[in-house]
């Protein structure tokens, strides 16, 4: 285990540089997912067999209406600074988040807070009437109507608790900022988390797939997440590295540019790329990604078991809605070239090509930066390979990528009929409503055509064996928490 100069033990923690930036996201220094879970908590959290255990929350009770969510918070738990925890902190803390200028289409944090009584108001009121701090220990939120998944979204990092001091956003996690830069993060142990960390500094770096293996190898780094194929081959050796697979934590694919003035903009254009790529059984989709332990091809954006699955055969029905527009669309990207932009799968070019389709000059690799900025900000791409995550395994998870208020979505991949769906969707109460209504969502999906779902990414960790091990109790869905190691 390294030691600091101090003494203290410290653990090396790298992730693949297609995480992007490790700089401040939105204010002061709120960063990516993978770093806030360890240092902001939420209401509650979601573990790996999809069930929530308390968090920030000691309880909670649920009107007969499922409109009313009332939590008792845990005002024995403090932020790093030494300031008690209540509830006035999630109120404030949801309000500040909401006002802020998005950096994406849409807020962070409005696919959640817009079904909150008095969202519609927010712009004026700069409140949220829904959300009340009743005392210190209690918090009120209130829906317009009732919400099937609010619970598990709520649970979600974004809606942590935040105290802003001093120009510095404070948590109460189990470790806090000590220094940050473009390429890696520093944390410290939060002296006030009611759970001591194992470690008492921790550092993030950020390191290229390509290198993951050496640095593991070579003792720089303690483990690795999200790595994908190319650690791979050490997991099935023996020795002191140790691999760990998750569940499906994204979904790979190609989102495809349907606004007006772009080739996609038309239907039977999207319908007949889709067709394309799926057809031989999907042969196309298993080249862009090789099926292996860390991935799996599939053409459905549910999961298997998930509410929402289709059959087999529907499926092939379907994906060959496009077929009769195959050649038009030859045609037209031999007459202007498609622009198709990737940070992942540098195959995928290939593929395309292999296809007949005519890719511009400007198809090709570009930074998880630049790919951000094209969903977001510009849409100047016909279609880009991205890997929204899997939210949860209720089918309304997908929401926060196709729904109009979704926190991830964006105006290229928005179709109404999907998007009403989804809407009609998160009203449900029933549960044994949800698969003939989610079987809509499918066909929507392979009928509107925002994306051609490629297939699903699985959560990876590979650790080197002889300085940590893993924690069970507190393995989650992403196992992004610096928690989940132990020192020897």
């Amino acid at each position: 285990m390294h030691r600091t100069q101090g003494g203290e033990r410290m653990i090396h923690v790298g992730f693949p540089d297609t995480w992007g930036d490790l700089k401040p996201a939105l204010q002061h220094t709120l960063i990516a997912d993978v770093i806030l879970g360890n240092v902001f908590e939420p209401l509650a959290r979601l573990t790996s067999r999809g069930t929530l255990r308390p968090a920030a929350a000691r309880s909670w009770a649920v009107s007969d209406d499922r409109r009313i969510f009332t939590f008792k918070i845990d005002v024995t738990r403090c932020f790093s600074d030494g300031t008690p925890l209540s509830a006035h902190h999630f109120k404030t803390a949801w309000e500040h988040g909401l006002a802020l200028t998005p950096r994406s289409a849409n807020s962070s944090l409005a696919d959640v807070l817009y079904k909150v009584v008095g969202s519609e108001a927010f712009e004026e009121t700069h409140t949220l009437s829904g959300v009340r701090a009743l005392n210190a220990e209690t918090l009120q939120v209130e829906f317009k109507t009732p919400f099937r998944m609010a619970l598990e979204h709520l649970a979600g990092i974004r809606y942590s608790a935040v105290l802003i001091k001093d120009g510095k956003d404070l948590g109460t996690g189990p470790y806090r900022f000590l220094t940050h830069s473009e390429n890696s993060v520093e944390l410290e142990r939060n002296p006030y988390a009611p759970i001591q960390a194992p470690f008492s500094l921790a550092s993030i770096v950020k390191i290229p797939l390509t290198e993951g293996a050496k640095a593991l190898e070579e003792g720089t780094i303690d483990a690795y997440h999200d790595f994908g194929r190319s650690l791979e081959p050490i997991c099935q050796e023996e020795g002191r590295i140790a691999c760990f697979t998750g569940l499906e934590s994204g979904h790979d694919t190609l989102r495809i540019n349907g606004l007006p003035g772009r080739l996609f903009s038309d239907p039977k254009m999207r319908l007949a790329l889709q067709s394309l790529l799926y057809q031989n059984e999907f042969s196309a989709l298993k080249r862009i990604r090789k099926n292996s332990p860390s991935f799996r091809s599939d053409p459905q954006s549910f999961l298997p078991l998930q509410a929402g699955r289709l059959s087999d055969s529907e499926i092939a029905m379907l994906s060959a809605q496009g077929d009769a527009f195959i050649p038009d669309l030859l045609a037209a990207s031999a007459k202007k070239p498609i622009t198709v932009l990737t940070s992942q799968s540098p195959i995928l070019i290939e593929v395309l090509k292999d296809l007949g389709l005519h890719l511009s000059e400007r198809s090709g690799l570009i930074t998880f930066k630049e790919q951000l900025g094209i969903y977001y900000k510009t849409h100047d791409v016909d279609v880009l390979f991205g890997t929204p995550s899997v939210a949860s395994g209720d089918p309304d998870g997908i929401y926060h990528v196709l729904g109009k208020e979704g926190a991830i979505s964006s105006p290229m991949i928005q179709r109404p009929g999907v998007m009403d769906l989804l809407e009609e969707g998160r009203k449900i109460l029933n549960l044994e409503d949800l698969p003939a209504h989610y079987q809509k969502v499918s066909r929507a999906i392979l009928t509107e055509v925002p994306y051609i779902h490629v297939g699903f990414r699985i959560a990876q960790i590979a650790y080197r064996s002889d300085r940590v091990r893993l924690n069970e109790a507190v393995k989650g869905r992403d196992d992004d928490d610096i928690i989940l190691y132990e020192p020897l």
